[in-house]
């Protein structure tokens, strides 16, 4: 199949700008290739502002909602009318209810362009942390939309596994290509200074986690951790991020009496230059689509500690060679690795990372882009 022109919806601003900026970086990267590349939004009034590359050509469906909360169904005609008139041979979404909009909008243009699905999370985790009739109908909805589209990529092999397991999906409509995670502006945006002076003592090694303030994350299993933590090494607990659990966090920290040890820093645009002078990175997340955070916390060479979550940790971490590994919900063995890795360093896991450079990546996506 011919192909200059690939389409890619960004379907969510989350809190810490991950989805976009990836998607945005995969864009200006297959842009550079030579191909046109199309940047379409449900509207431009993101609470997070989008860096959109120079030869990039941004497409605003005007949908109705305030900035994360988008009514899904308000998309479908504007992109259906984008289809009908642009005509774009591939079209890439973000998964479930967006892949449902994705269909319904080629098959009201009546339009050719193949739909190409990429999952980001684990979907036996939402389905289990859901209610039964909610999960029910979601389940339904992506088996239906996984079942109709091109192709589905997976960002992690475990991922891939469980979409063809849960969905009954042929093994060779998913495959697994990790996220674009190391380039070269992820060292350049490392190298900016933080404000806080924090930062700048040698004598108290700080503790970093990044991510949404959400029940997946789990950081108050982390707090429980630094606070044993803390009874053993004088040190100090970052965590960059906002969202709906924040209340409850806070909450937990003034239990523990830890108001001057733990800070909740909120969302940072660049949350590069905080990891790259973190003593070691802990997620504690119970589950991930993949946990792209560990990675660009590897390539700053920052020793890393995670969660033995589904799906993406053991993956990336080669079952502990390249990071420890810690049972979920579990803040006695979390503290144990925490402490370890302050006295005695963690493993380096710059090698590791290669696989996630955006270049290589890039030449994954466009395989299955292009045929």
């Amino acid at each position: 199949m011919d192909i200059n022109r690939i389409a890619i919806f960004i379907h969510t601003f989350n809190a810490n700008g991950g989805i976009q900026n990836r998607r945005l970086q995969l864009a200006d990267c297959i842009s550079q290739r030579g191909y046109e590349v199309d940047i379409i939004v449900p509207h431009t009034n993101a609470p997070y502002p989008l860096s959109i590359p120079n030869k990039v050509h941004l497409h605003s469906l005007k949908a109705r909602g305030e900035r994360e909360r988008i009514k899904m169904w308000t998309t479908i005609i504007p992109l259906a009318k984008y289809l009908k008139r642009e005509k774009p041979p591939v079209l890439l979404v973000g998964p479930l209810m967006f892949a449902l909009t994705a269909l319904l909008a080629k098959k009201i243009a009546q339009s050719n362009t193949r739909i190409i699905i990429s999952a980001h999370s684990s979907i036996a985790s939402v389905f289990q942390n859901n209610m039964k009739l909610t999960s029910f109908v979601s389940k339904l909805i992506l088996q239906y939309s996984y079942s109709r589209v091109h192709s589905i990529i997976a960002v992690s092999k475990g991922l891939r596994n469980e979409i063809i397991n849960l969905c009954k999906i042929p093994e060779d409509c998913v495959k697994s290509i990790y996220n674009p995670i190391v380039s070269e502006n992820l060292f350049k945006r490392a190298l900016d200074t933080p404000e806080e002076e924090l930062f700048y003592s040698d004598n108290i090694p700080i503790i970093l986690s990044v991510g949404r303030l959400t029940p997946q994350k789990d950081f108050p299993t982390l707090i429980k951790a630094f606070s044993l933590v803390f009874q053993e090494i004088p040190s100090k607990l970052v965590i960059i991020g906002e969202g709906p659990e924040r209340g409850k966090c806070e909450k937990l920290i003034e239990s523990l009496n830890l108001q001057d040890h733990v800070f909740l820093y909120g969302f940072r645009s660049n949350p590069y230059k905080y990891m790259s002078r973190a003593k070691v990175f802990v997620l504690s997340s119970i589950w991930e689509g993949f946990g792209n955070v560990l990675v660009e916390a590897m390539a700053l060479g920052t020793p890393v500690i995670s969660t033995n979550c589904p799906h993406g940790p053991s993956e990336i971490l080669a079952d502990g060679k390249y990071g420890m590994l810690v049972p979920m919900k579990n803040p006695a063995e979390m503290a144990r690795s925490i402490c370890y890795v302050l006295r005695n360093g963690g493993p380096n896991g710059e090698n590791k990372v290669k696989e996630y450079t955006i270049e290589g990546i890039t030449d994954e996506y466009l395989k299955l882009l292009l045929n």
